[in-house]
């Protein structure tokens, strides 16, 4: 029997991402969405959220004809970029 090794794939999408920041300020932020099969979705922010902060995600290049609608997530602080960006693992907010 074959045994076949699992890599990772990571995607990355250009996204546009809105919310709440620390002060309670409304943002808007295009950076770039990391998705890996392992680790989940993240992105790299300038804005400093709270933790749990809820966040819109929408994608900015979309192949279909129309727009893109934003998609919730609640943010989970990962850790600071050497460039001084936040790092932020989006998990799906599912209405309950």
């Amino acid at each position: 029997m074959f045994r076949y090794d699992r890599f990772p794939a990571t995607r990355k999408y250009a996204v546009e991402v809105s919310g709440w920041d620390f002060a309670q300020e409304f943002f808007v932020e295009k950076c770039d969405l990391v998705w890996n099969e392992d680790t989940g979705k993240e992105v790299a922010l300038k804005q400093n959220l709270r933790d749990k902060a809820v966040l819109f995600v929408r994608l900015l290049r979309v192949v279909e004809a129309g727009r893109s609608h934003p998609v919730v997530y609640e943010a989970k602080l990962a850790g600071t970029t050497v460039s001084g960006l936040r790092q932020i693992r989006l998990n799906m907010v599912v209405p309950g």
